[in-house]
C-alpha cells in the first residue's frame, strides 16, 4: 500500500507527535508499505523526505483577504489558523492525493483539511493526540480578565466545531485513552463506533538500548527521586506538582524533584 502520514502541526518538532509518525513510518516501511509524511514548517508545507514545499506566501494573502471581507467578526488568532487550514487544502492538491491507498492524519485540522480535497474513495483514518479545545477551556478557567475570557470562549468555539468536524472526518478515530473517547462520545456527540482507543505502543528495542546509555545526572545518596515527565506548559499541570512539593517538604526533606521536559 501507499499511504500517506499527515499534521497540521510543525515538522520535525520536539513533541510526541513527530517521533510516532517516524515510527509509523519506519515500522511500515519495514513490512513492504510505501510511505509519506505532510507537515507544516513556518513558511511552508512540505512532503518530509522528499524536498518538495509548498510556500504559504503564495495563497495567504488571498485567503486571508477573503476571510477578513466575510466580517466574522472572529479573532485574528482563528482568522490565521483558518486561512493556513485552506492552505494545507491546496498544498494536499499540489502534492497529489490520488496516489495514496490510505490518509492518516493526526490532528482535527488535517482531517477536516484532506478530507475535503482527498479522493472520495480514500480511506481517512485520523489519530487525535489530545483536545485543544479541552485545552483552551482551562485557559479559560486560570483567567480574571473577562475581555480576554470573551477572547478564548471563541477561540474554544472554533476548536471545538473543528475537533467535531474533524473527527467525523474520518472513516475511523483513534485516540489512545478512554478519557479522550469519552469527550469525544460524551460532551462532542460523536458515535460511538467512530472513535476506537489503541493505546500508544513504543520500541522497545531502542528504549532497551537507551537504557545502557550513560547518564551524566548522579542520583542523590540517601534521598528519593520524584520524577516528572512531560512538555513544561500549563495543561501538564506542573503547577500541582509544586504545591504538592511545598507541603511535603513541610514534613520531610528526604527527596529531590526532577522535571524531565
Amino acid at each position: 500500500m501507499k499511504i500517506l502520514l499527515a499534521t497540521y502541526w510543525e515538522l520535525p518538532h520536539l513533541g510526541g507527535v513527530w517521533p510516532l509518525m517516524l515510527q509509523l513510518k519506519q515500522s511500515l516501511e519495514a513490512r513492504g508499505h510505501e510511505v509519506d509524511i505532510l507537515g507544516n514548517s513556518d513558511q511552508a508545507y512540505h512532503m518530509l523526505f522528499q524536498n518538495r514545499y509548498f510556500y504559504k506566501q503564495q495563497v495567504l494573502p488571498l485567503l486571508m483577504s477573503k476571510l477578513t471581507r466575510t466580517n466574522l467578526g472572529v479573532s485574528h488568532w482563528i482568522t490565521t489558523t483558518e486561512a493556513n487550514r485552506c492552505a494545507m487544502e491546496l498544498a494536499a492538491v499540489y502534492f497529489g492525493l490520488e496516489k495514496y491507498d490510505l490518509i492518516h492524519t493526526h490532528d482535527a485540522l488535517s482531517s477536516r483539511a484532506l478530507y475535503r480535497v482527498k479522493p472520495s474513495n480514500t480511506p481517512l483514518v485520523a489519530s487525535l493526540h489530545g483536545s485543544l479545545a479541552r485545552e483552551i477551556m482551562l485557559i479559560v478557567k486560570s483567567s480574571q480578565d473577562a475581555a480576554h475570557q470573551q477572547q478564548t470562549i471563541n477561540l474554544w468555539k472554533y476548536y471545538r466545531a473543528i475537533e467535531y468536524h474533524g473527527v467525523l472526518s474520518s472513516n475511523k478515530t483513534v485516540v489512545s485513552s478512554h478519557w479522550l473517547r469519552n469527550i469525544l462520545v460524551d460532551e462532542y456527540g460523536i458515535p460511538d463506533k467512530k472513535v476506537t482507543v489503541f493505546p500508544y505502543g513504543m520500541d522497545i528495542p531502542e528504549f532497551c538500548q537507551r537504557m545502557q546509555e550513560p547518564i551524566t545526572i548522579k542520583r542523590p545518596p540517601d534521598k528519593k527521586v520524584i520524577i516528572f515527565t512531560g512538555r513544561l506548559v500549563y495543561l501538564k499541570g506542573l503547577d500541582f506538582l509544586l504545591y504538592a512539593l511545598a507541603r511535603l517538604k513541610k514534613s520531610r526533606q528526604d527527596w529531590v524533584c526532577w522535571v524531565v521536559g
